[in-house]
């Protein structure tokens, strides 16, 4: 039996990862609706769901595109024309189809890892990219850096081909300056590129005439879309450069996050205690993958410097992480812990992925939201709870007061003498706060509670400095 599914997965290695990555991201799509983070929130998810409900004067910062509210916008439009109109259902489709597209990174990576190592390897570093751990959350989501793996993945397989020489450098420069576009960030990286392929290609001029058209065809994309919306060309990348470096710097936690961050969490990227072997395998790796190891180092180096540091900002170099560890364990062969290491951690990785593709992202939030839409006679007020779910109550609706100081809470129920009123709070609202308003004739009863996933909960328990907004939400009858 084990030797007939073993020579079924070598005959089609490819169809099988691209088949389990399909089920885990759609299965995502639909339990898991909730957004990766704030940006692509408030950035991407709220303007598309805004012209999805007939809103066209959509607000998009300076410093992003318009085209990824539109394109969100276009995936959820076939299930708005049969006529659903709630906000998870519609983002749950939209889901579905950018994990469609992100099935396209799975087949870069076996291209890619076709030009660096033989086929048993090759094989088992597609189906490692299409089961990992926290792959059917960060593929289906409208979330940029997430997204930048699909562009820089066919990036590093086209600069990493020799022949044809332009065509493959014209590609390369495409795909990277397609990474660019969703991260800018990533701009230094094929500036360095771009100088190694020229030092290093033999028709150095056509490689670098193939990579600058590459570049340069996605500059004029981007510039033609600034002058659609009335911008200026190339103040999009300025607005940027200004937010992020200029006004935002004081709110990015400056110094308090070490340098060495990113090395930490790609020593562990591999899954605790597995990561370990894996890391030799990685440094093993190196000598064979100049390419793919210089993009990282640059990647890595520049990133460190930025003072705010999150874990998913470095997703768009993981195909390379990846490709030089596997090279490693290839040369490893005969290394049993290393070899044993990378078995446990598929298995493990993969029963990870089954729990990020169920378990929901942030829905303690979005489901109290999207309740306390759906009461469109009564009167409604969101306390304490973030001003970035307003998409999920309903564009249609008017939006309900959002209040954050009981004081303020008070006056409001009194204003509204007679009459029943929904309170939304982020947690209970504490005990001398109900006191408070029992003083005033204001009773408030608890109708429903929502709580967080039970991965949410273990992230929660785990870091609850910068989770404590995925906790529990209340939903309160008052009657004033």
């Amino acid at each position: 039996m084990f030797p007939t599914l073993k020579n079924i997965f070598e005959k089609n290695a490819l169809l099988i990862s691209l088949l389990l990555a399909f089920i885990l991201r759609t299965t995502a799509a639909i339990f898991n609706f909730g957004p990766a983070a704030y940006d692509d929130s408030q950035n991407i998810l709220d303007p598309a769901l805004q012209l999805l409900f007939g809103k066209h004067d959509i607000e998009v910062p300076a410093e992003r595109f318009f085209s990824l509210p539109y394109l969100f916008y276009l995936f959820m439009k076939p299930i708005s024309l049969l006529g659903v109109d709630r906000a998870d259902y519609l983002v749950s489709s939209g889901y579905f189809f950018i994990g469609l597209l992100s099935l396209f990174q799975i087949l870069g990576i076996y291209k890619l890892a076709g030009l660096y190592l033989n086929r048993k390897w090759q094989n088992l570093i597609t189906l490692s990219s299409s089961v990992y751990a926290l792959s059917p959350f960060y593929a289906t989501r409208v979330e940029l850096d997430g997204l930048a793996m699909i562009p820089m993945t066919w990036a590093l397989y086209f600069i990493s081909k020799k022949e044809p020489l332009l065509s493959s450098r014209v590609w390369g420069g495409f795909f990277l300056a397609l990474s660019v576009y969703l991260k800018f960030s990533i701009a230094p990286v094929f500036f360095v590129l771009a100088g190694y392929l020229f030092i290093k290609d033999e028709k150095k001029f056509q490689g670098l005439m193939g990579i600058s058209a590459g570049g340069a065809i996605v500059l004029f994309l981007m510039v033609t879309e600034e002058i659609i919306v009335g911008r200026s060309p190339l103040s999009t990348v300025f607005s940027y450069l200004d937010y992020n470096y200029t006004h935002h710097v004081g709110s990015q936690s400056y110094g308090t996050m070490p340098w060495y961050t990113y090395l930490a969490i790609l020593a562990v990227y591999f899954i605790p205690p597995f990561s370990f072997p894996l890391l030799y395998a990685f440094i093993k790796g190196i000598k064979n993958s100049l390419l793919p190891a210089l993009v990282l180092t640059i990647f890595v180096i520049l990133y460190s410097i930025v003072p705010f540091k999150l874990d998913r900002y470095i997703l768009p170099i993981i195909p390379a992480f990846f490709l030089i560890t596997f090279r490693g364990l290839q040369e490893l062969e005969s290394n049993k812990l290393v070899q044993r290491s990378f078995y446990l951690f598929l298995i493990f990785s993969s029963l990870i992925s089954i729990l990020a593709a169920t378990n929901g992202s942030q829905l303690a939030n979005i489901k109290g939201t999207i309740e306390l839409g759906q009461l469109k006679k009564q009167h409604r007020i969101l306390y304490k709870i973030d001003p970035f779910w307003h998409s999920f109550y309903g564009i249609q609706n008017k939006y309900p007061e959002r209040l954050s100081e009981i004081e303020d809470l008070k006056n409001s129920l009194q204003q509204k003498r007679s009459q029943e009123v929904y309170v939304l709070s982020f947690l209970s609202i504490p005990e001398n706060e109900l006191k408070l308003l029992s003083s005033n004739k204001i009773q408030c009863i608890e109708k429903n509670r929502f709580y967080p996933s039970y991965a949410e909960a273990l992230i929660i328990k785990l870091n609850p400095q910068f989770n404590n907004r995925r906790r529990e939400t209340v939903l309160y009858l008052c009657n004033p």
